[in-house]
């Protein structure tokens, strides 16, 4: 998903021009590289895409349902990248430190006579995976200890069409 003619040949009525989505080689202009990083990520490639300037007319936002499926895509997109990266850092992200489960799992498939395919390790930093919920739930767990169980669960119910919500909404929104 590395190609930068993806986006014009997935969604032409956004990109009529074929003006060219994301790609690793993406540089960042003068004023906003450094040396250690001078290469725009797909995050802000595709954040900058979706930011909302005055006077300047974006297509994206008038999109309706295609829009939606533009943003499913990117987010897509985004998960893959990072997926990949980890995929190919294992090493640099420190996984060597589960060996042990490495190999049982190796013991327990030629055990069982079980082929398994390519292991790697999500970082605890991977929102969803399951080292992060872990995480969160350890976190959850320290508050119940420290400020007890929790005795309310409020909620908030309203109109979308008060004035107040309405007058916040863009004009391109419902």
């Amino acid at each position: 998903m590395l190609s930068k003619h993806l986006d014009p040949m997935t969604f032409p009525l956004f990109f009529p021009n074929g003006n060219f989505g994301w790609t690793t080689d993406l540089s960042h202009n003068m004023d906003h590289a450094t040396e250690k990083r001078n290469k725009v990520t797909i995050l802000e490639f595709y954040l900058n895409k979706i930011g909302i300037r005055r006077n300047h007319f974006n297509p994206l936002f008038y999109g309706g349902k295609l829009f939606q499926q533009y943003l499913v895509y990117v987010y897509a997109r985004y998960e893959a990248n990072r997926m990949t990266y980890i995929r190919n850092n294992q090493k640099t992200l420190r996984v060597e430190s589960y060996k042990d489960l490495l190999d049982h799992v190796n013991n327990m498939s030629r055990d069982n006579n079980a082929r398994i395919g390519n292991i790697f390790i999500l970082p605890s930093s991977f929102v969803g995976g399951p080292h992060f919920m872990s995480k969160l739930y350890q976190d959850n767990m320290a508050m119940v200890r420290k400020f007890g169980r929790p005795d309310l669960f409020i909620t908030f119910t309203c109109n979308p069409k008060w004035e107040e919500i309405k007058s916040e909404l863009q004009s391109f929104q419902n």
